[in-house]
């Protein structure tokens, strides 16, 4: 059961490391109510980091060119 349990973990990481946030979930967000989100560190690809998929997708609104590498 334990070996299960990781296992499912390590290919939600992989399946999580491979995918770029899904934007048009935060559209309504504001600075502060990405801010309050739970910490899920994402990393654009020049090694800029965002606290959580929030805040990268607000950074990649303002800015086209950011483009998602992965989370940190």
């Amino acid at each position: 059961m334990k070996t299960i349990a990781i296992l499912c973990f390590i290919g939600f990481v992989v399946l999580t490391k491979s995918q770029a946030p899904d934007c048009s979930q935060f559209s309504g967000e504001t600075y502060e109510s990405c801010q309050a989100q739970t910490e899920q560190p994402v990393c654009s690809a020049n090694g800029d980091i965002y606290i959580n998929p929030c805040m990268f997708c607000g950074a990649k609104s303002q800015n086209s060119s950011i483009t998602y590498g992965g989370t940190c």
